[in-house]
C-alpha cells in the first residue's frame, strides 16, 4: 500500500472546505461529517500497520523473490514454541520470530534454539502492553534498546527488524525507528482468525500469495502450524 502522508491530507482538506464555503452553500452537518472523518483517519492509520501512514512496513520482501516468509510474534503469554520450531525443521522453513524482551528474558534457551536454529529474531519491544500506542518517543526508545540488547546477548548481532505490538504505529513510533534504523516489518497475509482454520485460510490466500511475500502466524494448534509450513514448503519448492 501506499504511505499517506498526513499533512498532504491536511492541506487538501482544507483547500476543498475552502472552495465549498465560499462558492457552494452546504448544510452544517456536511462539516461535521468532515470534522469527525479528519479525526478518525489519524487513529484508523494509527491501529493499520498496512495503510503506512506513520511509517513505512515492509509486507514483501523484494530481495527474496524465490520464499514466501513466516512471521511469528512470541510475547510473555506464549507457549508450546518447541512444538513449533520441531515442525519448522521438519519442514526446513526458517522463519522470523519478533520476540518482546520479556519473552527473551523468561525463555532464553527456547530463544536460543530458535537462534542456532537458523531463525531470525526482531525486536517486539519489551512487553505487549497495551499502553504502547502511549509511550512516548523517549520511552519508546529506550524500551527498544532493551529489547535489542537481549536479541544482541543471543544472536551476537543488532537486528535491523522491529514489528511493533498490535501492529500499532504513530509519530512516536516513526521517531524510534528513524532513531534506530530499525525497518517495520508489517504482513501481507494474517492468519489469526479463532473461526477459520487453516485449511480454509490456504484456500483464501493460494491463488493470491507471491515469492516475498509476508505470512504473520497467530499460535494456534500443532496441525494447522503443519498445514502452513508444508504450504509454505511447497511454496519454496524445498
Amino acid at each position: 500500500m501506499p504511505k499517506f502522508d498526513i499533512k498532504r491530507i491536511t492541506f487538501l482538506y482544507f483547500v476543498f472546505f475552502f472552495f465549498l464555503f465560499n462558492f457552494t452553500p452546504i448544510p452544517n452537518y456536511v462539516y461535521i461529517f468532515a470534522a469527525i472523518a479528519y479525526l478518525i483517519i489519524p487513529i484508523y492509520g494509527s491501529l493499520n500497520i498496512r495503510l503506512n501512514l506513520y511509517v513505512k512496513s515492509v509486507s514483501r520482501f523484494e530481495d527474496r523473490q524465490d520464499n514466501v516468509v513466516l512471521t511469528f510474534n512470541l510475547n510473555e503469554n506464549v507457549s508450546n514454541i518447541a512444538d513449533l520450531l520441531d515442525t519448522l525443521k521438519e519442514c526446513n522453513i526458517q522463519a522470523i520470530f519478533f520476540c518482546t524482551g520479556n519473552f527473551l528474558i523468561n525463555n532464553r534457551k527456547i530463544a536460543e534454539r530458535i537462534n542456532s536454529e537458523g531463525h531470525i529474531i526482531g525486536n517486539h519491544s519489551m512487553s505487549y502492553s497495551k499502553k504502547f500506542g502511549f509511550y512516548s518517543a523517549s520511552k519508546l526508545i529506550g524500551n527498544l534498546k532493551q529489547t535489542e540488547q537481549l536479541i544482541y546477548e543471543i544472536t551476537k548481532n543488532k537486528t535491523k527488524y522491529f514489528r511493533p505490538p498490535f501492529g500499532v504505529t504513530n509519530p512516536s513510533v516513526k521517531k524510534a525507528v528513524l532513531k534506530l534504523d530499525y525497518s517495520v516489518i508489517g504482513w501481507r497475509f494474517r492468519f489469526s482468525d479463532k473461526r477459520l482454520d487453516s485449511i480454509k485460510f490456504l484456500e483464501r490466500i493460494h491463488k493470491k500469495i507471491k515469492n516475498g511475500d509476508i505470512i504473520i502466524i497467530e499460535f494456534k494448534s500443532e496441525t494447522d502450524w503443519k498445514n502452513i509450513c508444508k504450504f509454505v514448503k511447497k511454496q519454496n519448492k524445498l
